[in-house]
């Protein structure tokens, strides 16, 4: 039975995928649709039902906190990510992931 809000549009946009504090890295979505999306690639610290924060690479310059999105983990295959829209935008949220970059979860914004 399909459980999917709306249909898939097929889309490929850079995203950057964080597990709590941790940077998981730059991924791109197959997919979305207004009850998730999926993302190419593979992560091994992810387990279904884990909680994440999806942000995207090009933040929307009018508003940056609509960037950042909460995503439950519904499936992962060798090389397919199946996220579900957990909510709104995280708030006051104040993480440092670890990654290359100098992106920092802060009141639920992205800064680069």
């Amino acid at each position: 039975m399909e459980h999917r809000k709306g249909s898939r549009k097929e889309i490929c946009l850079g995203v950057f995928l964080h597990l709590g504090d941790k940077c998981l890295g730059r991924y791109e979505t197959r997919n979305l649709s207004a009850g998730g999306l999926s993302l190419k690639g593979s992560v091994r610290e992810l387990a279904n039902n884990s909680l994440v924060y999806v942000s995207l690479e090009q933040r929307l310059e009018t508003d940056p906190a609509s960037s950042v999105f909460k995503a439950l983990v519904i499936h992962q295959t060798f090389n397919r990510i199946g996220l579900m829209w957990a909510g709104v935008n995280p708030s006051n949220v104040d993480k440092t992931p670890e990654s290359k970059s100098d992106h920092k979860l802060k009141n639920g914004l992205i800064f680069g």
